[in-house]
Formats: structure tokens, C-alpha cells, sequence
């Protein structure tokens, strides 16, 4: 008896042995590691990869999350252990959130990735001239600018994009009030906060970062073949998404194909077992012939700067060069801390000399966790050249610090411009609050704490919630022609 016990276990070993062969499993043959490719804590990927003497083609997968969330665990590991089973070598890369760093951070941060892999590629037994990127919605949209970024088709052999937000802007302009889903407005409000600025034609650097987070803006004859798949019933990514970048490719002879996926999945939720079938052969089709061009070197693209030390660089280039106003006075610009957090920091417009002038402190909303005081640069100006000296305030996001901080910051700024008002010509006594939406809470606020008189001379609030609670409507503005 215990002879046929034995024989028998020895049996169920062998077979386990045999399974185990078949199936690829990913416990025992499948290499996992991560590696920071940059220095901030989100630029880091996970390396899934099993041992070969030939060199093989390489996925790199890129989560969404609306750009302010989400992560390469989870879902996307055990996605990234499939592929790995099925001969490739994945790679899902994280990056920094759009309140780490604004655009073009984020896409900077996948080339940085894709660049780190095809640097290590020997490590990982990858053919650095066979890598495909997938994404998913705000990951998708960085898989496509990854594929659209300079010769696309030299960075990266094909993008997949699942539900892709390929236009940041169509996103924004495709969800304007609270009539729309709260995963719509999501996708547009964090939008904004990765564009750092309200999409004006009249502020041109705005405009022109807007423009450049649209995939299709920068379709050219070298660029990656996409793959875009969207659920029919998608009520957050549209399939205006995919078709936009679809046509913009094909019109420079750029292989692009659109799917309609049966279902309202979005995102990473279409990844069933038959698109991952789809999928993979995709990518077995796009990287079986050798690249169709030598792959051109590409420098890793520098981490981009803080929002702070950003607005600071670009305002101070921009102080010695703006035009005269019709006074003949330059207008200062500068950016100057009143308080030691990062975010506890202002910039300053004023034109030196005349009488004592009034001041504007001017608040950006972004739902306490969004926004810049670089968005309302354009505004800050045109009161300038009607006389004011303005202050736009950044404040600590809530995610920093809870609420009273919010309010403390913006009155801590105020007191900050009363005390140095000889420096600016201002009439310490002749200050106003201007604040938008979550922006026009803080002013409020402001004007209704202790004895406001005391403090400011006026408070206004546009669309201003009553309440961090309360739900807001966004106003509607004035149509303009879209980027994309």
C-alpha cells in the first residue's frame, strides 16, 4: 500500500512537472523585479521576463487613473504575467501624477522608461528595437504620445490603446457641466490640472501645451502603427477618441486600426481573454520582421520641474522681454514665498513707480487639489494694465494639508502683500480677493473670517461652491476652436 502511495505521488509530480512546462507558469519561470528608471518614487516599472538565449519582443504597459492615480500593480501585474507567459518581456511603468509634475512630465516620464528598457535590454533578453506600448485611458493617451513623439516609429513598434484618451482637450470640452458623468468631469478636471492652465487662445503658452498634449497634433509619416480599441457603450472615453488619431495617422500613410469592442468596459476592463488573444497577435505581427529603420538615438528626456520652480524660470525669462504697456513701464514679474511649504508661494506683477495702487490677490481653484497660480498669468496681466498690482497665490492642495490650511495660506498671502506693500506701490488698505470655483470658496472664506473688512476691501467669488461638499456647476465659456 504504501509502494502504490508512493508510485502514485511520484506520478502526480511528474505530471505537475509537465503542466507546469506547458503552461509557462509564471511562479517558477517568469522573472519579476523593479527598477527606478528616474529619482522621484513614481519612476519605477515592474520587469516581468523569463530567461532565453534569443533576444524577443518587449511590451511596456502604462496604467490610467485620469493622470492623478492608479498604479502598475493590481490588475496590471497579473496582465503583465500573461504576456510574460506568452514569451514577451513586459514592463509596467508608473509615472509621476500631474500634481508631481505637470505636462509634458508624465509623457517624459514613458519616454524616460522606454529609454531605460532599451538601455538594459540585454538584462531582460528584449530586442530594444521591438517594443510595444499599451494604455489605458490617461495610459493610453501617454502610449500614444509616446508613439507620436518626434519618429514615433523609432522609439516604439506599435501602440495599443485601450479606451485612449488620444485629446486631453476633447476630454475637457466633452464634459463641461455637472449634467455629465462624474467619470467624465474626472477626466476632464484633471485635464486642466495636467495642463496647469485653462485652455485660452489668448494665453499662448497655455494654448500651446494644450496643443501639444493632443496625439494626433504631432502625426507624422514615422510614427508607431496604432491599435485602438473602444467599448461600444464607453460613456467616459468616446470612440471620437481612437477615430481622431486613427485618421490623422492614416493621412501620413501611418497603419492605424479602430475596433469597437461589444459592452461599456473601459479601459484596462476590456483586457478579456479575447483581446488579450487579439492583442497579442498584434504585437507578434508588428514584431516579427526586423525594424524597418535603425532606431535612432534618443536622450532620455529631463524630469520635469516642480510647478513652482516652473512658473518661477519661465516668468522671470519672460519679465525682461514683455512688451512696453501704454504707460511706457515695464511690468515686474517675479515669484516670491510666504511661507516655507512649496506650494505656500506667489507670483507678483506690478509696474514700479506712481502713486499707491490697488492690489489683487487672485486664488485658482481645482477642487483643493488642483490648479496653479500660472493658470491666471493672462488675467493677472490685463489687471495690471488697468492699474492694479495682482498676486496670484498658490496654497497648499488638500492632499498636503486638511482644511484650515487652505484658508490659512491664502490669508497668509494676503498679509504677506500688506506687509511688503511699499515694495509694490501698494495701498496696503486697498486690497480684493478674486477666486474661481474652489478658489472663489477660499476668497469667501476669507472675506467672512473674523472681521473681513479688516483684511480686504472686497471679495469676488466666480461659481463659488458654499461648501467643500456642496456640489458646483462648472460655467460654461465661450466655444472655441479645439486643439484637437
Amino acid at each position: 500500500m504504501r509502494k502504490s502511495l508512493l508510485s502514485l505521488l511520484a506520478a502526480c509530480a511528474v505530471a505537475a512537472t509537465v503542466l507546469t512546462s506547458a503552461n509557462g507558469s509564471h511562479a517558477a519561470a517568469v522573472n519579476q523585479r523593479t527598477y527606478a528608471y528616474g529619482s522621484h518614487a513614481r519612476q519605477a516599472l515592474d520587469a516581468y521576463w523569463r530567461p532565453s538565449g534569443t533576444p524577443r519582443a518587449g511590451l511596456v504597459l502604462v496604467h490610467g487613473g485620469t493622470w492623478d492615480n492608479g498604479g502598475r500593480g493590481g490588475g496590471w501585474a497579473s496582465a503583465a504575467r500573461w504576456y510574460a507567459d506568452r514569451g514577451l518581456a513586459v514592463f509596467s511603468v508608473d509615472h509621476r501624477y500631474n500634481t508631481d509634475a505637470a505636462w509634458p512630465g508624465p509623457r517624459d516620464d514613458v519616454l524616460s522608461a522606454i529609454a531605460w528598457i532599451k538601455a538594459h535590454a540585454s538584462r531582460f533578453g528584449v530586442a530594444p528595437d521591438k517594443l510595444v506600448v499599451m494604455g489605458a485611458q490617461a495610459g493610453g493617451h501617454l502610449a500614444a504620445s509616446a508613439g507620436t513623439y518626434g519618429t514615433g516609429g523609432t522609439l516604439v513598434r506599435g501602440v495599443i490603446g485601450l479606451s485612449a484618451i488620444t485629446s486631453p482637450y476633447r476630454s475637457w470640452g466633452g464634459a463641461p457641466t455637472y449634467a455629465s458623468s462624474a467619470a467624465r468631469r474626472a477626466v476632464r478636471d484633471n485635464a486642466t490640472i495636467l495642463a496647469r492652465c485653462y485652455p485660452a487662445r489668448s494665453d499662448a503658452p497655455c494654448w500651446s501645451r494644450w496643443n501639444d498634449m493632443v496625439a494626433k497634433a504631432h502625426a507624422s509619416a514615422g510614427d508607431a502603427p496604432a491599435y485602438l480599441l473602444t467599448a461600444q457603450r464607453d460613456t467616459t472615453v468616446t470612440s471620437g477618441h481612437a477615430s481622431d488619431l486613427a485618421a490623422a495617422l492614416r493621412a501620413e500613410g501611418v497603419q492605424a486600426t479602430t475596433e469597437t469592442v461589444p459592452g461599456s468596459a473601459s479601459g484596462a476592463y476590456l483586457l478579456t481573454s479575447a483581446v488579450k488573444s487579439k492583442t497579442l497577435a498584434w504585437i507578434r505581427a508588428r514584431t516579427a520582421t526586423a525594424a524597418p529603420a535603425a532606431a535612432r538615438a534618443r536622450p532620455a528626456p529631463a524630469a520635469a520641474p516642480d510647478p513652482v520652480t516652473r512658473n518661477a524660470t519661465v516668468d522671470g525669462s519672460r519679465a525682461a522681454a514683455r512688451a512696453m504697456s501704454a504707460s511706457g513701464a515695464a511690468v515686474t514679474e517675479g515669484t516670491h514665498a510666504y511661507g516655507s511649504h512649496p506650494r505656500q508661494r506667489l507670483d507678483a506683477y506690478h509696474r514700479p513707480g506712481g502713486a499707491p495702487k490697488p492690489a489683487l490677490v487672485i486664488v485658482h481653484g481645482g477642487y483643493w487639489y488642483g490648479g496653479d497660480k500660472g493658470d491666471w498669468a493672462a488675467t493677472a496681466r490685463w489687471f495690471v494694465d488697468r492699474g492694479y498690482a495682482v498676486f496670484s497665490v498658490n496654497y497648499r492642495y488638500d492632499s498636503q494639508a486638511g482644511w484650515k490650511a487652505q484658508r490659512d495660506d491664502v490669508r497668509s498671502a494676503v498679509l504677506w502683500v500688506r506687509s511688503h506693500a511699499s515694495r509694490f506701490g501698494v495701498a496696503p488698505g486697498r486690497i480684493v480677493a478674486l477666486g474661481s470655483s474652489a478658489g472663489g470658496h477660499l476668497v469667501a472664506t476669507l472675506g467672512t473670517y473674523g472681521k473681513g473688512t479688516g483684511l480686504l476691501r472686497g471679495a469676488v467669488a466666480l461659481s463659488p461652491p458654499p461648501t467643500r461638499t456642496a456640489p458646483t456647476t462648472t460655467a460654461r465659456r465661450t466655444a472655441r476652436p479645439a486643439p484637437g
